[in-house]
């Protein structure tokens, strides 16, 4: 077997380099979208974002170009990108595709999560439950992350988890928009959250289904509050 020239070894480490810190830019800067950091309307360039989080312009423009793709952010030519509005429509829309999709994944992952996804699936959950009780937000936004990647994983299929992905991060972002102190309550979304959970740590598949529908209910319902809209 040859071994590989010096010079290749260089050049697959920095992709490596580049590819890693490209995904720590796209981690950060969703995470600044669906908190409102960056708020909606914003114009930033990729100068201006790469001094913000302390990383370089490339990984920077990478994590923006699929930031665009997952409609989150839109280039503007010769000005940088701006930020996309969290409006009523584009989340019908998102709840529409939703709906197939996470009764599959609910279902799927009660039938095909391993050991060690379905213990997971109870620490985030317990996790939920401590949110609640101390009223954090952002908590809950950080587990209902990971809780949707890890329901992605143990539905085992790849192709739905890339479908899913860009719509869950956009629904999290609406919510954390549109909510207030008697709309978008924590405790009935993490309650509806944990049945999930709780179905699909018990292997059943008929109420993993039945839970998610009624998250996506509950989901239609508060973009339909948040202005009223013939849809």
């Amino acid at each position: 077997m040859e071994k590989t020239p010096p010079e290749t070894e260089t050049i697959i480490k920095l992709d490596s380099t580049i590819q890693s810190q490209s995904s720590k830019a796209y981690d950060i800067l969703e995470g600044m979208l669906v908190s409102l950091e960056l708020k909606p309307g914003t114009i930033f360039t990729e100068s201006e974002v790469s001094k913000l989080i302390g990383l370089g312009r490339t990984p920077v423009r990478e994590a923006l170009l699929r930031l665009a793709l997952e409609k989150l952010v839109i280039a503007i030519p010769r000005r940088g990108f701006q930020v996309t509005s969290a409006n009523v429509r584009e989340q019908l829309l998102v709840l529409e595709v939703r709906r197939p999709l996470d009764r599959f994944m609910a279902t799927r992952a009660a039938r095909r999560a391993n050991e060690e996804e379905r213990a997971t699936f109870i620490r985030i959950g317990e996790g939920m439950k401590r949110a609640e009780e101390e009223g954090e937000e952002l908590a809950f936004l950080r587990l209902d992350k990971e809780f949707n990647e890890l329901l992605s994983i143990a539905s085992h299929n790849p192709f739905a988890r890339d479908a899913i992905g860009p719509l869950n991060t956009l629904s999290r972002r609406f919510w954390m928009a549109n909510r207030t102190a008697e709309r978008g309550s924590l405790i009935q979304t993490i309650e509806m959250h944990i049945a999930i959970i709780e179905a699909i740590v018990k292997g059943d598949e008929t109420s993993a289904w039945k839970a998610a529908d009624v998250l996506t209910d509950y989901n239609e319902a508060f973009a339909r509050e948040t202005v009223l809209l013939d849809f």
